[in-house]
């Protein structure tokens, strides 16, 4: 088991979302192999190790916007009702 969930099979994501990767995200999947953040091996897609470190990069970034952006909230009104990202 790991943090984050590192790679896909074409199929499944065909059948959970009923389109064709390769069909629908053709040029962004060549860009990230270009770059070396994901690698295709036959029908599935895995993401390196650079790739995983750009998702850790990412995923701090949007989780202390939203934790900041919670705590302004909480201090403004001290049981906000919804919380606006953007």
């Amino acid at each position: 088991m790991s943090l984050y969930e590192t790679g896909f099979d074409k199929h499944e994501f065909k059948n959970r979302f009923g389109m064709d990767v390769d069909e629908k995200f053709r040029s962004f999947l060549r860009w990230l192999k270009l770059f070396g953040i994901i690698k295709v091996e036959g029908d599935y897609v895995q993401v390196t190790r650079k790739g995983m470190y750009l998702i850790h990069l990412m995923t701090k970034t949007f989780l202390l916007t939203f934790i900041a952006k919670a705590c302004i909230a909480c201090i403004e009104n001290l049981k906000p009702l919804n919380l606006r990202l953007s």
